[in-house]
């Protein structure tokens, strides 16, 4: 994501896919079951998530302003991917729908943690990891975080510290 065209069109490609599972949802609001529908929705934003992961942790250099820019990104799909669980025409019935998305997204708390280490000093990575037993262990494996590290941080000591910690 090297200028402004990349993010500019990224943007716009995050927005769409919200945009489209809004819509979708709306045409599925009549006709599917509740839980049929949050299954589908849910499938869906997981895709879409899973997609954004697996090109994010593929990158191997992210810059800080790339990284604020991948975070920006991100939270786009956190601040709105819950909306798009809208089962009820009744808007105010939602609420519960849009709190459960871990439920219905698999990718959700991993993308949670993504998002974290986009911003997250090699501390805070630590922390997170918390030798193989933290919330980022949980969402991905030793290697990934480090390749992570690897893309987000210069080459220094305290880099190669924290990657010796991440096991």
């Amino acid at each position: 994501m090297d200028d402004e065209e990349n993010y500019s069109a990224a943007s716009k490609a995050v927005r769409q896919v919200l945009h489209q599972l809004k819509r979708l949802g709306l045409v599925w609001q009549d006709v599917l079951p509740v839980n049929i529908y949050c299954k589908a929705v849910g499938t869906l934003l997981n895709t879409a998530i899973s997609e954004i992961i697996v090109r994010i942790t593929a990158l191997e250099d992210i810059s800080t302003e790339d990284g604020d820019r991948l975070y920006s990104l991100c939270k786009t799909v956190m601040d709105e991917g819950p909306q798009v669980f809208a089962p009820l025409s009744e808007e105010s019935k939602n609420r519960k729908y849009q709190e459960e998305v871990p439920v219905y997204v698999p990718k959700w708390m991993p993308f949670k943690e993504l998002m974290m280490m986009l911003q997250a000093s090699l501390q805070e990575i630590g922390d997170r990891w918390a030798d193989g037993k933290g919330p980022l262990a949980a969402a991905f494996s030793s290697s990934e975080v480090k390749a992570l590290i690897r893309a987000l941080f210069q080459n220094t000591e305290r880099r190669a510290a924290a990657l010796a910690k991440i096991k």
